[in-house]
């Protein structure tokens, strides 16, 4: 390849791992998930707390630089230049491919981004060899290449951020699936508290290795406790099996299903997600234990397809399926037992802080035989 396509293929690779980096550190700004496909392992790996060092998302750090790599491609027949270009490229590879494996192995969750701008690193460290090994002078690119490329990614990112903005405000499930469902289809009392005449019911598809799933389980069931007779909190199993890190959520949520057997459902999902960390196979089983929950061959129990148990989680992903929940956690929100409304965790929210909510949550504390709860809901979720 000619030495000045060389120089252009490179600015091109740079320009694509820029975009990669400012996709995943727009998430970070604006708080969006960033499109991730099918698996959510982008949102995953950004809730870690590996994402950042000393508060700073290490995406930043990609921006920076790739930003570098640019300009040095723009003055690359200086010497320096070339050393600098390969010692970036050097360290930038190790560090992906570094985050990388840690992701796959301590976080369990791949990131698509992360890969792509790995990738695109590596690919510039190969490209910085050849061009390092160039002895003659390169014909300098003209500036509307660094323009023209630099404008074509402000505008992809711009792109991408709207995507991201309409993807984390639109409701996750389409107004003509929630049509025909019935308070019987989403609530089951085994796995719900709250009287069942509460004017507002949230319901949660959750996976119990989700870490969102995780954060805000606490405020939801302190948001219950606070309006007794006003809400009813109800679970429903989704476990994402198929994701890297997901493994052991099915075994879980079957455990879950036991543990309610034995009117623990709660007690188990709260030691769930209050453990320090996420828990092995092994720690499901002795959390059994620990709350007193002896049935005889719990392992068989989970491994057979026809247990009760099992058949129970399988009749919450199938509607799961049905209403096409594929990332955790989803929320369905009755009024009154039919008006549904579906939510993520960027709607929900602002639904909890609505008039009409507020209105409904007063109506049922005024009636509360005195009983005084906080009826805002801002005061434990909050935006």
């Amino acid at each position: 390849m000619h030495p000045a396509s060389l120089r252009l293929v490179t600015l091109v690779v740079a320009f694509g791992g820029l975009f990669a980096a400012m996709v995943l550190s727009l998430g970070h700004v604006l708080d969006l998930p960033v499109p991730c496909g099918g698996s959510h392992g982008c949102a995953t790996v950004a809730q870690h707390p590996a994402s950042k060092v000393f508060g700073v998302p290490i995406a930043f750090g990609g921006v920076a630089a790739y930003l570098i790599i640019i300009f040095l491609l723009s003055c690359l027949n200086h010497r320096s230049a070339k050393i600098v270009l390969l010692a970036i490229t050097a360290i930038g590879s190790v560090v992906s491919v570094a985050l990388l494996i840690y992701s796959y192995n301590v976080i369990q969750a791949t990131c698509q981004w992360c890969i792509a701008s790995g990738t695109m690193m590596i690919l510039l460290l190969a490209l910085a060899v050849v061009l390092t090994r160039i002895r003659q002078p390169i014909q300098k690119l003209s500036f509307a290449w660094f323009f023209g490329l630099g404008l074509i990614t402000s505008a992809a990112v711009g792109i991408a951020a709207g995507q991201m903005q309409r993807s984390a405000n639109m409701p996750p499930i389409s107004a003509q699936r929630l049509a025909n469902l019935t308070v019987d289809d989403l609530v089951d009392p085994a796995k719900s508290v709250g009287p069942d005449t509460a004017p507002l019911t949230i319901v949660m598809f959750a996976d119990l290795w989700c870490p969102a799933c995780r954060a805000i389980h606490q405020s939801l069931v302190d948001f219950q406790q606070a309006n007794p007779k006003g809400v009813r909190l109800a679970f429903r199993h989704r476990p994402l099996s198929g994701i890297p890190g997901h493994e052991q959520s099915g075994a879980a949520a079957a455990l879950s299903e036991i543990a309610a057997e034995h009117d623990q459902f709660w007690p188990f999902i709260e030691a769930v997600f209050t453990a320090p960390q996420r828990l092995t196979r092994e720690g499901y089983l002795n959390l059994m234990q620990r709350l007193e929950v002896k049935p005889a061959e719990i392992e068989n129990r989970i491994a057979d397809l026809n247990d009760p148990a099992v058949l129970r989680v399988w009749q919450d992903i199938e509607l799961a399926e049905r209403l096409g929940i594929d990332a955790t956690p989803t929320f369905i929100v009755m009024f009154e037992g039919h008006e549904l409304i579906s939510a993520n965790l960027r709607i929900l929210p602002r639904i909890l802080n609505s008039p009409i909510v507020l209105a409904k949550l007063g109506d049922s504390i005024s009636s509360n035989n005195g009983d005084s709860h906080p009826d805002d809901a801002s005061e434990l979720i909050g935006e």
